[in-house]
């Protein structure tokens, strides 16, 4: 299901959060997907010899659900990204129940785009991943 949200819809403070479960085949997945077989993600043997001791989630990948939400849920089908930024904090490690927040920050009339807020928490309430990004919202219903 899709949610599709127009400019004059949306308001500054709205929020939507999303819980899910980083598991070792969405880290597969994502290496398929893109080609990052970098060990680190996927070899514990390797993994476990650097910083984190064992292997973490990539982190284009809370980029990626970042991507979705908006895409899906805020504003929705139909947006388009201009920009989006990123801060690693914490690694994301498989196992971790993540939630993940996405805010209205502010509102462009003029351009009519809207910049949002993100953060990727664990368990701990702990900030993984913050950005933000700017998008324009969808301009044309395509369904019903």
């Amino acid at each position: 299901m899709y949610i599709q949200r127009f400019f004059e819809e949306i308001k500054v403070g709205e929020e939507v959060n999303e819980t899910l479960i980083l598991t070792l085949e969405d880290i597969k997945n994502f290496a398929n997907t893109t080609g990052d077989y970098n060990p680190i993600h996927l070899d514990g043997d390797f993994a476990k010899n650097y910083i984190f001791g064992e292997p973490i989630g990539h982190g284009m990948w809370g980029g990626a659900i970042i991507s979705r939400i908006i895409g899906t849920r805020l504003p929705g089908a139909g947006s388009i990204y201009l920009s989006k930024t990123f801060k690693f904090i914490k690694p994301i490690r498989v196992g971790d129940e993540l939630t993940i927040k996405l805010t209205v920050s502010s509102k462009n009339q003029v351009k009519k785009q809207v910049n949002l807020e993100y953060k990727i928490l664990n368990y701990h309430k702990e900030t993984l991943v913050r950005g933000t990004a700017t998008v324009i919202p969808p301009i044309k219903r395509y369904f019903s």
